[in-house]
């Protein structure tokens, strides 16, 4: 709790930090998730024809642990004879077929040692949620989020449709999405993993209100990443990243220009019309690297709470680390917060 106020910043403290935020396959509860995720993923398998994507922090390897949330998307194909129904009316269709025989494997087909656990199935506009709780205390354990996308070959695909029938689509860039964040943080980018669960770890502490999608924090994390200079044994990589990370959301949320380099569109492929709202909304553009009409940044609500936070944090950072930020910050220069330019 020290660390994420901003004092006894020690290298030690700072990996027994990572250590009690990272979850243990060997908990209890963890392994109590992973059945009850696995066995509505076995149901999911029986009704799509095609993919069951575990999405989210989860299926990024980005959860903290303690973290009750999991999100999973079901993907189906477009050559079952719908192909001329609109999309927002296949997924419509879809999402009902999901709701009518999903509860009733997960309810039925369920493992003993799940027994003790309690299922509430709540219909959702677009998808369905179970939570999970045990039968003694009421506790709430797990809450799974199951929504329906559609087979695309790539991101760019998504241009082929109007912008209404794009809206419903999101869902559908979920693979996208875990690829390239799994890509990115394998190799010599391993430590961003830490800095992104203690990240989100730090975020539950200092979002009081509104709204701040962890995916946000991922991406904002992989772009920083180019920039942080290795200090040495006192000051771990992933230490600084977080330093960095907060500075950007703290004092230049709002002028952000960043489009990290993708395998899967370019800026060529991003409408114009994505630039002239950010500017009419007065926000920055952060691009998803996997939907090229998304911009993540339009999805924050109240920022004015976790920028609060970023900067209270940073005032409180030791000097050694606040130097050595400032060598990361002046040896980037403005590529640390615009990566592209728009008029």
């Amino acid at each position: 709790s020290n660390i994420l106020r901003g004092s006894e910043l020690s290298s030690g403290a700072w990996a027994h930090g990572i250590q009690a935020i990272t979850p243990h396959p060997a908990d209890e509860e963890e392994q109590e998730t992973r059945k009850l995720v696995e066995h509505v993923k076995k149901g999911l398998k029986q009704i799509s024809r095609k993919e069951v994507i575990e999405a989210g922090s989860r299926g990024k390897e980005t959860n903290i642990r303690g973290s009750s949330d999991v999100d999973i998307v079901v993907v189906f194909p477009r050559d079952d004879g719908s192909a001329g129904t609109p999309v927002h009316l296949f997924l419509c269709l879809k999402r009902k077929m999901v709701r009518d025989d999903l509860e009733q494997h997960v309810t039925d087909g369920r493992p003993v040692d799940l027994e003790r656990f309690a299922l509430n199935f709540i219909y959702k506009p677009r998808g369905l949620r179970i939570h999970m709780h045990r039968k003694d205390t009421k506790a709430r354990v797990l809450k799974v989020d199951i929504l329906v996308g559609i087979e695309l070959g790539t991101p760019k695909d998504l241009l082929q449709y109007g912008r209404y029938e794009q809206e419903f689509l999101s869902a559908s860039l979920v693979r996208f999405q875990k690829s390239f964040v799994l890509k990115k943080l394998s190799g010599r980018l391993s430590f961003v993993r830490p800095c992104i669960r203690y990240l989100k770890k730090w975020l539950v502490h200092a979002k009081k209100e509104g709204k701040f999608p962890g995916y946000l924090m991922e991406v904002l994390a992989i772009h920083a990443s180019r920039y942080t200079i290795k200090y040495g044994p006192e000051i771990p990589p992933s230490m600084t990243l977080f330093a960095l990370v907060l500075d950007m959301i703290g004092h230049h949320l709002q002028d952000l220009r960043i489009f990290l380099d993708n395998p899967y569109y370019s800026l060529d492929n991003v409408p114009a019309d994505l630039f002239s709202q950010a500017h009419i909304d007065e926000t920055g553009i952060v691009l998803d690297p996997a939907n090229p009409v998304n911009n993540i940044l339009a999805a924050v609500r109240k920022p004015r709470f976790v920028q609060r936070a970023a900067k209270a944090w940073l005032k409180k950072m030791p000097e050694h680390l606040r130097a050595h930020v400032e060598v990361c910050k002046r040896e980037a220069g403005d590529a640390l917060y615009h990566t592209f330019r728009y008029v």
